[in-house]
């Protein structure tokens, strides 16, 4: 008899229990230093350049460069120990949404708002006027340092100067920061 109530109790395990759960860091706006993304579809989460390195997972946030004219900006910088590092550029600092696509080298001192992606190979990926993406900034906080948001972008096969090499490109979805300079 009571094995007759037993199956209507397991049932809803079955569909709750085996959620596979989110591996991406929640988005937050708390100053946190989280950052996560999918990359191809594949979960990327920093966890620095080793052991030797001195390469923090996650560095970066608000950022002024003293010439003329000011330029004020975000700029995030992550590393994996896997050699993969991903990072994003924008030239302001309101929230706000705000467009990666700009042919723009990453090595030029005018930056425009870019996305970039490097694999231990040494490829890079980056945005373009081609291959463009999207960072929503929906909290920065100059005072505390506290820039958080959301990130995705396509990027395309680039050399160092930013010039394209080659046909292949990547997919960079579901991506949240929250970052404490």
């Amino acid at each position: 008899m009571t094995h007759r109530y037993l199956l209507p109790l397991c049932i809803p395990l079955l569909f709750f229990g085996c959620q596979p759960k989110d591996p991406l860091p929640r988005a937050t706006r708390i100053g946190a230093n989280k950052f996560g993304c999918k990359v191809n579809g594949k979960t990327y989460i920093p966890d620095g350049g080793g052991a030797f390195s001195g390469l923090k997972p996650v560095s970066g946030g608000l950022f002024v460069i003293t010439r003329f004219p000011l330029v004020r900006g975000i700029y995030i910088q992550t590393y994996a120990r896997t050699g993969e590092d991903l990072s994003f550029f924008l030239a302001s600092i309101k929230p706000g949404t705000y467009d990666l696509n700009y042919d723009t080298p990453p090595t030029t001192l005018n930056q425009q708002n870019f996305g970039l992606y490097r694999i231990t190979s040494g490829q890079a990926y980056m945005t373009s006027s081609v291959n463009t993406g999207r960072v929503i900034i929906t909290k920065c906080d100059t005072l505390t340092g506290v820039v958080a948001g959301t990130f995705s972008f396509k990027a395309g096969a680039v050399n160092l100067n930013g010039q394209p090499n080659g046909t292949g490109t990547v997919s960079v979805t579901e991506g949240r920061f929250d970052v404490r300079q």
